[in-house]
């Protein structure tokens, strides 16, 4: 067709994977509708309940305190001698962001198909809205974190801040790029095999006990420490616990390697969406 002034488009979408290739400038296109989904999925997140927004920290809390109870005292494991209800906490908010980024990526063609067959925008727009709507609540019980630390320094306790508090936006930056990778891996094939979606949540639960959230992770055997520490997000919480805490002997190989498998789950994960994007409204 010749091109004139009332045939010329912006964009052409098509069914071919890298005539219809998303960019970075695509995306940063469409920022004020993420604005506008992270907006969305904030108010609706906390739409009709009793408490609102005080469930972002009432929740980290009483799972902290159950953590406390049963793994601290009732089955004594070991947090290297850091207050239980501290390690817990500081454990627990990372995995719970990571976990519930994770656990929403996943579902994003069935949760995200009614809009998505109305109108077109960048698929990767949802799973990016998904991690970009947890940093609201991750920044409230991050705040929260800080004062039940003061509280304990204030008692006493024997922990210090470590200089690889510095690098707590690279350990964060690396969950993301898991739970990005992971997420879109499982959204793209459970959109054609439905029965996996009751699997991910055993799944990313069975996780956390593979990953030094309800103890130390010196408490494992030496058999078996290579093995655990294939666990790309182990080695997060071990720098992430000695940066907040000064215990511990995290390794900068481990880090190095959880870096790696985490930029190349993104890498296939995003490919494996990318895929799917085009015929997904024809499965779910």
């Amino acid at each position: 067709m010749k091109k004139t002034k009332e045939n010329t488009w912006d964009k052409v979408i098509t069914s071919n994977l890298k005539d219809n290739h998303t960019t970075i400038q695509e995306l940063w296109d469409y920022r004020e509708m993420v604005m506008m989904l992270i907006k969305r999925n904030f108010i609706t997140g906390y739409k009709q309940t009793l408490l609102g927004p005080a469930w972002a920290f009432i929740s980290p809390f009483i799972t902290t305190v159950v953590f406390t109870f049963i793994f601290g005292n009732l089955v004594g494991l070991s947090t290297d001698g850091i207050p239980q209800f501290l390690y817990y906490f500081c454990a627990l908010i990372f995995w719970n962001y990571f976990s519930g980024c994770t656990s929403s990526i996943s579902s994003t063609f069935v949760s995200g198909g009614g809009l998505m067959s109305k109108v077109y925008f960048p698929r990767l727009i949802i799973p990016i809205t998904t991690v970009c709507s947890g940093f609201i609540s991750f920044g409230i019980q991050l705040l929260l974190l800080i004062g039940f630390y003061i509280f304990y320094l204030i008692l006493g306790a024997n922990i210090h801040i470590t200089l690889p508090i510095l690098l707590i936006p690279i350990y964060f930056l690396q969950l993301i790029l898991l739970s990005l990778g992971v997420g879109s891996f499982f959204a793209s094939i459970t959109t054609k095999y439905k029965d996996l979606s009751m699997v991910i949540g055993f799944i990313i639960q069975m996780w956390m006990y593979i990953t030094p959230i309800a103890y130390s992770s010196s408490i494992i055997a030496p058999k078996f420490y290579f093995l655990y520490h294939l666990n790309p997000v182990t080695n997060t919480i071990e720098w992430i616990i000695y940066s907040f805490f000064g215990v511990g002997n995290p390794s900068v190989i481990g880090l190095i390697y959880s870096i790696g498998i985490s930029i190349l789950a993104f890498l296939i994960g995003i490919r494996f969406f990318r895929k799917s994007e085009k015929t997904f409204i024809d499965t779910i």
